[in-house]
């Protein structure tokens, strides 16, 4: 964008290091330089609307936008800043709308959480016993804590909202991208209070959980998690 050269030159280079740098200079500039490329990429994203998934964009480009304007303020180059920036803008609106992450790969996430927890899934049906009235038996119980539970009557999953986070951060995932990526294909449904162990022994309190429909688009078949029995068939 505003090329380096200027920072390639003997001359240009040290007197731009010297003005971010140097504290006998004007009293140095470090701070100042880092707020304004704070403050030009604040402006990047508010008038292109980057998610979180996207601010590496607007990070890279800021730097270059705030190193042209301390050059030029310098005398080191003669290029219209303003004019750069305003076609970056459209560039960034341009490329904002042809790259967009497919729901498919936002329901990745929620199948590695699964997949990374498979010992602290609860596979149960939501709805009572037809015959007694009862809430049905579970028909898989975690090992470990739980933190999943699969309704697969109601085609519903439930995720611990506070270990969900916990893995998107640990894996560097933007949750708030991934659930509304989700949203817009009607799989994620809403942040709910749910008692994640009902119908077992010990149902305890509700918690934050995460709930998603299964039966949406090509996602969580909650079939999968259930046990197939045994061929006990006679053999010859």
């Amino acid at each position: 964008m505003v090329g380096s050269s200027f920072i390639r030159s003997s001359v240009g280079g040290t007197h731009y290091c010297i003005y971010c740098r140097d504290e006998a200079y004007a009293g140095g500039n470090l701070e100042e330089a880092i707020d304004m490329v704070r403050q030009v990429q604040l402006v990047i994203d508010k008038k292109v609307k980057f998610s979180g998934r996207e601010r590496f964009w607007s990070g890279v480009a800021a730097c270059n936008i705030a190193g042209g304007m301390i050059a030029k303020r310098l005398g080191l180059i003669d290029i219209d800043i303003k004019r750069v920036f305003e076609w970056m803008i459209k560039e960034f609106s341009q490329m904002r709308h042809e790259i967009k992450p497919p729901a498919t790969t936002q329901a990745s996430v929620i199948g590695e959480f699964l997949n990374e927890h498979r010992g602290s899934i609860l596979v149960i049906n939501d709805a009572a016993d037809n015959r007694t009235g009862m809430p049905q038996l579970p028909i898989v119980e975690p090992k470990y804590d739980l933190l999943v539970r699969i309704e697969p009557d109601t085609k519903k999953l439930f995720i611990s909202a506070k270990h969900l986070r916990k893995f998107c951060t640990n894996n560097r995932i933007t949750l708030k991208d991934a659930l509304k990526a989700l949203e817009s294909e009607g799989i994620y449904e809403k942040t709910t209070k749910k008692r994640m162990a009902k119908g077992t022994k010990i149902e305890g309190l509700p918690t934050d959980a995460f709930m998603f429909d299964c039966s949406k688009g090509d996602f969580i078949n909650p079939d999968d998690y259930v046990p197939t029995p045994k061929d006990e068939s006679p053999r010859d």
